[in-house]
């Protein structure tokens, strides 16, 4: 119980960070593979929000599971949260878990949890879209 109520408020506070970016609207469809400048754009927002939201519901799966992520999977979380797109790649462990959304414009969106608490949010296609030049977004 407490971890879907700790669920709730982190997806709350991700959504209002969310569209608080002026990332523009998220009602835009994901458009063609390799789409450019604006859709790619869209394209990609909607990713990272995809990312984020399985982020959040990773933390929720280690409540439920003793802190561990340790079998978490796509269909694991869809569990928790049904909303979330069927095509997330994502892996745990004990103590770290991988999630890769995948953008229309063909960019790849992927938060990295470490053993020692850090995140990492890495992007593929640099400079394009919503990736940075540093490949972070």
């Amino acid at each position: 119980m407490l971890g879907r109520v700790l669920f709730s408020v982190t997806a709350s506070l991700i959504m209002i960070a969310v569209v608080g970016c002026g990332g523009g609207s998220t009602s835009a469809s994901s458009g063609p593979a390799g789409a450019t400048g604006a859709s790619a754009t869209a394209a990609d927002a909607h990713a990272e929000i995809a990312a984020r939201k399985a982020q959040a519901v990773m933390e929720v799966y280690a409540i439920d599971n003793g802190g561990s992520y340790q079998g978490a999977d796509a269909a694991a979380l869809r569990k928790i949260e049904p909303s979330l797109p069927t095509d997330l790649d994502i892996q745990g462990d004990a103590s770290s878990y991988t999630i890769t959304a995948h953008s229309g414009s063909g960019n790849s969106f992927t938060v990295a949890h470490t053993p020692g608490g850090g995140t990492k949010h890495t992007c593929t296609k640099l400079g394009v879209g919503a990736c940075s030049a540093s490949g972070s977004w």
